[in-house]
């Protein structure tokens, strides 16, 4: 069986369980990751091997992040790794990790594939070694043709570029059986409390509705730098009793969650410095869960997710608009309904984790072929 190294900067944080899915449901290939930061969250996504940085001695991890790195860009400990686990391809998740590695790769001849998510573009932008990454990495996955678009404008060369979006486990995210309470209509969004999540709008779209739907509540599931202000916001509008941010839940009761609610909302936004979602992993949960959708018109979500089919886009930054698409939903239980089923369709033709990663292994296949038969020509010339 092939080897692909996966390396990421912490496994595995509650916002990117992606990874471990995809982790679980390698078929082809035997995974290990390599890790900067010690992993957590080991009893909710169990995984072995990991090799870590951080559970080396304080004189290795000097060594390796303020010396090495700085002055030759390769790290000692992370080569020790490559060399023992002798993989058959590295996946870099994120582009801060590409960096780290991309002369490693290069220097064991091992195709480093590099998957983009969205928030680590505007950082790859400012880093003046981009353009060498995108020549010594072997393939880019992103999630979008519209993120593909912007990682070539940085250099990327366009054939290198493959679009994959990241999928979900349907199963673990079944669709209701039972409609929820009607006595209130309850909305359920789970994010970091940062920025580019947009909460600030789902609340003031709350406040908008407060008086003309007395049974509307909403739960906003996260925790993040922005939370004192979001509450904050919540007492100036008089939503106590209407809004309430539960900090993060178990992530085993996330199904339930979905299931109680009536509607999802995220309203993503670019922040201010060029950060972007692309659909969610929440929201293809959701989606999942037969739960009607609300999101907005941002990054390369329309591309999958249709207005009017699959759930309601709204502009960014648009309060009212949002607050005009969920009094829709509420007023229309056929129309949230149809969204609902589509919705789901929508995960198992499209996020279906298992295909996504079976495509994803075709491309660990294309970056090694590709890599022999450089190795090929070279040795011929």
């Amino acid at each position: 069986m092939k080897k692909v190294l996966f390396a990421l900067t912490q496994y595995n944080i509650l916002t990117q369980t992606f990874i471990y899915d995809q982790l679980i449901h390698l078929q082809r290939f035997r995974a290990s990751v390599l890790t900067q930061k010690k992993p957590i969250n080991l009893e909710v996504f169990p995984f072995a091997p990991i090799y870590s940085l951080a559970d080396e001695s304080w004189i290795s991890r000097y060594w390796n992040r303020k010396v090495c790195f700085p002055l030759f860009r390769r790290m000692p400990f992370y080569e020790k790794i490559i060399a023992r686990e002798s993989p058959d391809v590295i996946h870099a998740h994120f582009g801060g990790m590409a960096s780290k590695l991309s002369r490693s790769a290069r220097h064991f001849g091992i195709p480093l594939i590099t998957y983009f998510y969205g928030h680590d573009i505007p950082k790859i932008r400012r880093k003046k070694g981009r353009r060498k990454i995108f020549s010594d990495g072997a393939l880019f996955l992103v999630l979008s043709k519209g993120m593909g678009a912007e990682i070539e404008q940085l250099g990327c060369p366009a054939h290198k570029i493959r679009v994959l979006d990241v999928g979900i486990d349907p199963d673990e995210f079944p669709p209701r059986q039972e409609q929820p309470d009607p006595a209130l209509f309850k909305v359920v969004t789970v994010a970091r409390l940062v920025e580019k999540k947009g909460i600030r709008y789902l609340i003031e779209a709350m406040g908008l509705l407060k008086e003309r739907f007395p049974h509307l509540n909403c739960r906003i599931i996260g925790d993040g730098p922005l939370r004192a202000d979001l509450e904050e916001r919540i007492r100036r509008l008089a939503l106590e009793n209407r809004v309430k941010i539960t900090g993060y839940v178990p992530y085993a009761t996330l199904a339930d969650e979905y299931c109680r609610a009536h509607c999802f909302i995220l309203p993503s936004l670019t922040g201010r410095h060029g950060e972007r979602d692309e659909l969610s992993m929440v929201t293809k949960q959701a989606l999942a869960s037969g739960v009607p959708v609300i999101t907005t018109d941002h990054a390369g979500i329309a591309e999958t997710f249709k207005d009017g089919v699959h759930g309601m886009l709204v502009a960014e930054r648009d309060a009212p608009g949002l607050a005009e698409a969920l009094a829709r939903l509420i007023d229309d239980p056929a129309l949230a309904a149809g969204f609902a089923a589509n919705g789901r369709k929508l995960v198992e033709k499209t996020f279906n984790v298992k295909k996504n990663v079976g495509r994803m292994e075709e491309i660990y296949d294309e970056a090694i072929a590709a890599d022999r038969r450089d190795h090929r020509g070279r040795d011929c010339s």
